[in-house]
Order: structure tokens, then C-alpha cells, then sequence
């Protein structure tokens, strides 16, 4: 499942409805223009429902040339495709978002966020699930109407909250621990070679 089309059609399969072969916005289908209507904002907002390990990134941010009025003494932009910023380069680094800047104290600040992407194609099956079900939440009501459609978005969201999301963050929490294994395992390998470097050199003359 990499594509719009797919995702629209897990999120329709979701809610019980037929799926369709293409959601350009010329096809007049009531399930098309349901799913065109609420996409960007059910992608977005599954991107930015977890710390997804493939979509986080660190910039050096710009620094604003208009400072805050009060509260912070320095105002930072926002990267254009930032979906939601965690923390700065040190954690106890206090900071405060503002539109599209942040406000902090700190000079040369570091973002780490959660970046924007229109390739689905960098998503892994689970976050694309947890999108699929974002967008059936959305659409689940406009098609069923409101007695059908909103028992079955608290059985949907019960089934993203209860099993979905968290299946999703286990196997994301799982991505980091191999990742940070690997390191320990690079530099354990640097320090040993190091070492062996070094015991193998050629000592120099000794003083008797």
C-alpha cells in the first residue's frame, strides 16, 4: 500500500463502501469526493500523530530577522515542510512555537520535527494503516449519513486507539532499537580496532 489510491481504498474498505479505481478530482463518485475532500487533511494529521522514525529530521534553522516582543529574546522559521517540531538540539532547551516560528533564547537553535511528504512511497505499511483509518474518520459519516456513520467511527477510532497505533509504534520503537544497535555495534567495532591499533605499533626506544 503505497499510493493515494490505495490508502483512499483502505480508508472506503474501512467503511464498507465499494473501492475505486482512480480519485482524480474529475470523477464525480460520492466516495471519490469524499476521500479528495478530507485527504490532506487526514494525511497530515496521521504524519503528525507520531514520532515516525522515517519521517524525522534535524535542520539548522534561519534565524527571523523580527525578534520577540517579550518572553524570548530570538525567533527562528519553521522549515516550509515542518508537520510538527519535537525539540531543540538540547532537550532542556525551553522554546515556544508561534505560526511558523519558534521563540527561544538560544542562538545557532536545532530542530528536530516531523517533515511534510507527498511520497507515500517513504511510509511503511503501518503508518500508511494509521492513515487509512484517519481518513476513514473523516469520511465514515458524510457517507453512511449520522446514526450508521458515527457508530462506526467510535468502533474505527476504538480500533486505531486499542490496536492499530499501538501495533504501529511498537514496530517504529523496534526501528529505533535496531538503529541505535547498529551505533553501540559501530562504535564498539572503531574502539576495538583503536585498540588494536594501538597494540600493535611499534614501541619506541626504552630508557634503561
Amino acid at each position: 500500500m503505497s499510493t493515494k489510491t490505495d490508502v483512499c481504498n483502505h480508508a472506503l474498505a474501512l467503511c464498507g463502501q465499494a473501492p475505486q479505481q482512480s480519485f482524480d478530482p474529475s470523477v464525480k463518485h460520492v466516495s471519490v469526493r469524499r476521500c479528495n475532500e478530507y485527504w490532506e487533511r487526514a494525511r497530515r494529521k496521521a504524519m503528525s500523530k507520531y514520532r515516525w522514525r522515517n519521517l524525522i529530521t534535524q535542520v539548522a534553522l534561519a534565524e527571523s530577522p523580527t525578534a520577540p516582543l517579550f518572553g524570548y529574546t530570538k525567533s527562528y522559521l519553521l522549515p516550509a515542510d515542518c508537520l510538527r517540531p519535537l525539540n531543540l538540539q538540547y532537550k532542556d532547551q525551553q522554546w515556544s512555537r508561534r505560526g511558523s516560528v519558534i521563540h527561544t533564547n538560544y542562538a545557532g537553535a536545532k530542530l528536530e520535527y516531523i517533515r511534510d511528504t507527498q511520497n507515500l512511497g517513504e511510509l511503511d505499511e503501518y503508518t500508511l494503516d494509521v492513515m487509512g483509518y484517519t481518513l476513514a474518520d473523516y469520511i465514515v459519516v458524510p457517507l453512511l449519513g449520522p446514526e450508521k456513520g458515527r457508530k462506526l467511527a467510535r468502533e474505527l477510532r476504538k480500533e486505531l486507539r486499542e490496536d492499530v497505533l499501538p501495533e504501529a509504534r511498537k514496530i517504529n520503537a523496534i526501528q529505533r532499537l535496531e538503529s541505535d544497535h547498529l551505533k553501540v555495534n559501530q562504535t564498539s567495532w572503531q574502539r576495538a580496532r583503536r585498540n588494536r591499533y594501538s597494540s600493535n605499533r611499534i614501541a619506541g626506544p626504552q630508557v634503561l
